[in-house]
């Protein structure tokens, strides 16, 4: 619909807090748990939906095909559509930002973004307080 009325998207958050850069298992391990993410409301409520390990599986695999991160999948699908402007990516370091900076140069098969896409279920405003 924005993509037709010619409006740009700019996601915040598009690692989902964390979330979509390591693989689903790691948040039930305590050497993976942040302090934040222990007690944040806004991160249970972005991930604990039915889709959601769904699509972190999947990205994963494709990180793994490709030999990159997570983190690298999620904002090179970002850039792969077209509707989006510009992603906001916040970091808590430069090794990250460096790591994030290698999803411009990585190019997704219609395939894999495609395996990212399907399970993704729409959502009402969010967050909405």
């Amino acid at each position: 619909m924005l993509k037709d009325l010619g409006v740009g998207v700019i996601p915040w958050s598009p690692l989902a807090d964390g979330f979509l850069a390591r693989p689903f298992n790691a948040h039930k391990q305590k050497v993976f748990a942040t302090t934040r993410a222990a007690d944040d409301q806004f991160f249970t409520m972005m991930t604990d939906t039915p889709e959601m390990p769904l699509i972190n599986q999947r990205l994963e695999a494709v990180a793994k095909a490709h030999n990159v991160s997570m983190a690298q999948v999620v904002l090179a699908w970002s850039l792969s559509k077209d509707f989006i402007t510009a992603p906001i990516y916040g970091t808590s370091s430069i090794d990250k930002l460096n790591d994030a900076l290698g999803a411009v140069s990585l190019h997704l098969t219609a395939e894999e973004i495609e395996s990212i896409d399907e399970p993704y279920q729409a959502r009402g405003i969010f967050p909405a307080y």
